[in-house]
């Protein structure tokens, strides 16, 4: 067609040369008309096409940030139930800590008890022994 330039799609007709042209016809007048709507139809797709590209990517981009929430929110719970869980352990291991604390105590008071019903028997059979010596030995 005349005055398109086809390799970039755009026209070569100046608005200079247009307004040196007073006597232009309708043919060409036409034509040109014609080169522009071919060349405003041509980047209307080349629009649409990069944004559809760009409609994919931030979909394509929503998506992974949407994983990415579920999935720090899946970390998240999972922490807190370990936290729990190792919170439960560190308590049973408390809880068997004081039972062998106990146990512990309750063998040293039944020793002790054996200590001294051990020294209060020696005692009395000291004392026994001193009453039973004649006043001379004494």
């Amino acid at each position: 067609s005349s005055g398109i330039n086809a390799e970039y799609g755009t026209s070569d007709v100046s608005s200079t040369r247009l307004m040196m042209n007073r006597s232009m016809t309708r043919d060409v007048m036409s034509n040109l008309l014609c080169d522009a709507l071919r060349i405003i139809n041509s980047h209307r797709q080349e629009l649409k096409e990069v944004e559809d590209e760009m409609t994919c990517a931030l979909d394509q981009s929503t998506d992974s940030a949407i994983q990415l929430g579920e999935e720090i929110e899946r970390l998240k719970a999972n922490s807190a139930t370990e936290v729990v869980d190792l919170q439960r352990d560190v308590l049973d291991l408390q809880r068997q800590l004081l039972a062998e604390k106990n146990r512990q105590l309750d063998d040293l008071r039944a020793s002790v008890e054996s200590v001294k019903l051990t020294v209060e028997t020696e005692m009395k059979s000291y004392s026994s022994a001193l009453k039973s010596r004649p006043l001379s030995q004494k």
